[in-house]
């Protein structure tokens, strides 16, 4: 995998403080006798300025480290290593939460709005935290609205509807196990929505994945059931 340059590599780096630094960062891959470590005791200090490039086939570790990266989570020297349990049940609870500001910048960008073909996944997200992400930036949003004095000496707002509006329009969702996010689907949509096993990840709901569905759709209706365990994919990917 490639990924990100340790803080002991040949070429220069800038001499400001690192933003993230992060050590004894250790990553295993698979269950039983194809678990496999991937990342060994790596170092990671990453300094402002720095672009960081991660490329790699599945398994290898990109997420553990991007998720350390895009939550800026800083273990200091002197401090609990990244590993130690503490810091790896927030980088596990907190991974799906960590996609409410690349959604807001996609939408508040324009970009929604400039290609409107363009079809968005927040793939391994979950589904709770969204209805309550869509209502604060329908708020925000009218809050602009009404602040037209204002805009009229800046650059206009790139949107023409209500944030909400694009997601239904151009964004999708994935989820493992999300009881709240499903007591919410009249808010979502449930054709935002898809259900996915996340394998071969450890977050994976396999081999326990028709317990998971049983447990997580028991008072969800057939037919909005089979539209997020099966249509809604079929649709959105064209299979067949």
């Amino acid at each position: 995998m490639d990924a990100i340059t340790p803080a002991d590599a040949s070429f220069p780096l800038a001499a400001e403080a690192p933003v993230v630094r992060a050590e004894g960062i250790n990553f295993f891959y698979g269950h039983g006798e194809s678990r496999n470590q991937v990342l060994f005791d790596n170092r990671i200090d990453i300094r402002p300025g720095q672009l960081v490039v991660m490329t790699g086939p599945s398994g290898s570790g990109k997420t553990t480290l991007l998720t350390l990266v895009g939550g800026l989570r800083t273990v200091q020297e002197s401090g609990p290593r990244f590993n130690d349990p503490g810091n790896m049940g927030v980088r596990v609870a907190c991974a799906t939460l960590q996609v409410d500001e690349p959604l807001a910048a996609v939408i508040f960008s324009g970009a929604l709005e400039r290609h409107r073909g363009l079809k968005i996944v927040l793939a391994e997200t979950g589904i709770g935290w969204l209805p309550y992400m869509l209502e604060r930036m329908d708020d925000t949003y009218r809050k602009f609205l009404d602040a037209p004095d204002y805009w009229r000496s800046q650059r206009p707002l790139a949107l023409t509807m209500a944030p909400s509006a694009y997601f239904r329009r151009q964004v999708w969702a994935t989820f493992q196990t999300d009881l709240a996010g499903l007591r919410l689907l009249d808010t979502l949509g449930e054709d935002r929505v898809m259900w996915a096993s996340d394998y071969p990840h450890a977050d994976s709901t396999w081999p326990e994945s028709k317990r998971a569905i049983e447990d997580n759709f028991k008072d969800i209706g057939a037919a909005t059931r089979r539209r997020v365990l099966c249509d809604n994919a079929q649709q959105l990917y064209g299979l067949n």
